[in-house]
């Protein structure tokens, strides 16, 4: 159950997402020139920041990881 969402930079105040899951999810950050960032949530820290400065995301994108089995879906907030 490979799920995908795109969080266009608009919804985010800060350079911050918060995600709670039992399980760890994928999270890229985009800037103008690709891929930014890559990193795997940790389900006990339900905040990430990035280091990509706020004003150079311009999208991020939260994955379900392969061969993993969720529960239940991700609750995703941009901060």
């Amino acid at each position: 159950m490979l799920q995908e969402i795109t969080i266009p930079k608009e919804r985010f105040t800060k350079n911050a997402i918060q995600i709670v899951c039992k399980e760890p999810v994928e999270i890229t950050v985009f800037d103008k020139n690709g891929i930014a960032e890559s990193l795997v949530s940790e389900p006990s820290k339900p905040i990430t920041v990035f280091e990509t400065p706020i004003e150079n995301i311009t999208k991020v994108v939260v994955r379900t990881l392969p061969n993993l089995k969720y529960d239940f879906l991700p609750a995703i907030k941009a901060l």
